[in-house]
């Protein structure tokens, strides 16, 4: 609808250390701030983007999977609508987390499935509009990633890679405009997918109405028999049920 301005909810995934506030408070204030620590209890970021002349209020939600808070991490992942993988390029060990991460995020929204997908929407609902974010990408000296392992990775989940410094402003509104218009496209695909499921659907023959006629007949035709044959009964010996 024209004028309607959506809520999209951002989980942004990664280990600690390796930039998520940072991300998102650069996103919506554009401020740089340094390790601070994860608490999950805290207010969300929210801010408001016009990507591609729409706009929508996107809300930002850390997630860094603290076994103390796996319950509530997994009810924020079911509620998302697009997730932002995060590792750092000075973090080997961030970078090898990602497909549990990844994998993670399927096992949840596989176990809160919608009824009467059909295999191609099952598969697109799992995965979820993703997007593959390395940050600090300002600490070149320090890099254990390169670029071309963080780009086969995505090639290998089927998503977008983008290389940011949060600290810089380097591609961050880049990113975040990015995992927007993924969300819009795998939305858009999702609908065109249930359209033709649904056209495929309507074209399945049905009974002609010849036979839905003769089975009509039929049906009536055996009622008859068998109220004739109920009455034929009776006839043939009425004494004996008038005697009991």
């Amino acid at each position: 609808m024209p004028g309607l301005v959506r809520t999209i909810k951002l989980a942004i995934i990664g280990t600690g250390s390796v930039g998520k506030t940072s991300i998102t408070v650069q996103a919506c204030m554009d401020l740089f701030t340094q390790d601070l620590p994860y608490d999950p209890t805290e207010d969300n970021y929210r801010m408001q983007l016009i990507t591609d002349e729409r706009a929508c209020i996107l809300e930002f939600q850390e997630i860094e999977h603290l076994e103390a808070y796996q319950a509530l991490q997994d009810q924020w992942i079911r509620e998302a609508d697009a997730y932002m993988l995060v590792y750092s390029i000075a973090s080997r060990e961030s970078f090898d987390l990602i497909r549990t991460r990844h994998d993670r995020i399927r096992d949840v929204r596989e176990s809160c499935l919608p009824n009467g997908l059909s295999d191609t929407l099952l598969e697109r609902w799992k995965s979820g509009p993703r997007i593959l974010v390395a940050n600090k990408a300002d600490l070149k000296e320090a890099r254990e990633v390169s670029t071309e392992e963080g780009e086969a990775l995505a090639r290998e989940l089927g998503i977008d890679f983008m290389e940011v410094s949060a600290k810089n402003h380097h591609q961050v509104m880049e990113a975040v405009r990015q995992i927007v218009r993924v969300k819009s496209k795998w939305k858009d695909k999702l609908d065109q997918a249930d359209l033709e499921a649904k056209a495929e659907a309507s074209k399945a023959p049905g009974p002609a109405k010849g036979s839905a006629r003769r089975l009509f007949s039929l049906r009536n035709l055996l009622n008859k028999m068998k109220r004739s044959g109920s009455s034929s009964a009776e006839d043939s010996n009425p004494k004996r049920d008038r005697r009991e």
